[in-house]
């Protein structure tokens, strides 16, 4: 029998750019979690391979129109920054359990010159750090789509805590990512 950590808590996986919820970790982390007694969401993103980001708030905003400290964040890549643009757009007070970003990144990336809207508002890092008392940053040494520099600025921006990972790529299927273990334990540590 499973322990059931999670037993109470929403979990919401949000994917990035050109990927989908059955895609390289997700689905590995999303049964993982139900099995230990969590509520996941894990949208489909619309449009992931030309998003757009109002799409993609709306899109938050109906799956998650409210969260409290029973609620934890993931996203990958572009998810991290949809993640943070609407954590920052919910009610005043709002609070959550945590969020995880991996290969975050809220700064323009020459690699992904496509996804400069996602950055044309910026976010309000102290709403963000006191949304969340517990917030953690997973960021790979080789990441060749995210630099390592741009998820590392914006885990000191949120002063989260740094779990680095040598030569994880940008933790994709294709880089071997069918499940990312520092993912799941750096949610446990948040309960």
């Amino acid at each position: 029998m499973n322990k059931q950590y999670f037993n109470g808590k929403q979990v919401v996986i949000v994917h990035g750019y050109t990927a989908s919820p059955s895609a390289n970790w997700f689905p590995w982390l999303r049964e993982t979690l139900i099995a230990e007694g969590a509520e996941v969401l894990s949208p489909p993103m619309p449009d992931s391979q030309a998003p757009q980001p109002l799409a993609w708030a709306q899109t938050l905003a109906k799956l998650l129109p409210y969260a409290d400290t029973s609620t934890f964040l993931i996203g990958h890549s572009l998810g991290c920054i949809a993640l943070m643009h609407h954590l920052q757009s919910m009610p005043s007070g709002t609070r959550v359990g945590g969020y995880v970003l991996v290969s975050g990144f809220d700064c323009g990336l020459s690699t992904l010159p496509e996804l400069a809207a996602f950055m044309s508002s910026p976010l309000d890092y102290a709403v963000l750090r006191q949304r969340a008392v517990r917030r953690a940053s997973i960021i790979s040494t080789d990441d060749a789509i995210v630099a390592p520099q741009a998820s590392h600025q914006l885990a000191a921006a949120l002063d989260t805590r740094v779990v680095e990972v040598s030569r994880g790529g940008h933790f994709l299927d294709r880089d071997g990512y069918t499940s990312l273990p520092p993912a799941y334990e750096a949610l446990r540590a948040m309960l």
